[in-house]
């Protein structure tokens, strides 16, 4: 099996490990529709990966009572499955001991999600990457590309939330009424 046959599930346990994802799934008890509310959910400061896993868990068990026999796909679903599908075109080049502790820290997490998302285009696309390795936590740029006529390019990955907080109070009161809206 290849590394893109390979389960989506299979890559989140490889990269953030199983033992990981369990502890972090523990506290928080889901049995159905009785102690875990998808408001309460959306209110929780979870890990981006446990909040998908978590829906998408919800979800099918919401389906399977109600005996809907299709699984729609949404935005948890896609989350993960992009997910996988970048850490899995990037993995010879990853270095997986720091990729693995970044994607397990929610702070570093949007900023690694982000440079292998632009890593993973540049290898999509047919380029070399090479990632820079960190020396004493400290590096100059996240990449390097190689051109076709050898030269090579370094690229640094800044992502900012440039959002107003009206904006901000926006997204949060969205994200609450989708959540009761879906469960």
């Amino acid at each position: 099996m290849t590394n893109q046959e390979r389960p989506v599930h299979e890559t989140l346990k490889k990269y953030f490990g199983e033992e990981w994802i369990s502890r972090k799934m523990s506290k928080i008890r889901i049995d159905g529709y009785t102690n875990t509310s998808s408001i309460n959910l959306a209110g929780m400061d979870l890990h981006p990966v446990i909040k998908a896993i978590l829906f998408t868990q919800m979800k099918l068990a919401r389906l399977k009572h109600e005996g809907v026999p299709n699984f729609p796909i949404g935005s948890a679903e896609t989350f993960q499955k992009l997910l996988h599908e970048n850490l899995t075109i990037l993995e010879d080049e990853l270095d997986f001991e720091d990729t693995q502790r970044r994607l397990r820290d929610k702070n570093e997490f949007s900023k690694i999600d982000y440079e292998i998302a632009i890593a993973a285009g540049y290898k999509r696309m047919g380029v070399e990457i090479n990632f820079i390795p960190r020396l004493a936590g400290v590096r100059t740029g996240e990449f390097e590309i190689i051109n076709p006529d050898g030269s090579q390019v370094i690229i640094e990955c800044k992502k900012k939330d440039m959002t107003l907080l009206a904006q901000q109070k926006i997204t949060s009161w969205w994200e609450e009424f989708q959540h009761l809206t879906i469960a």
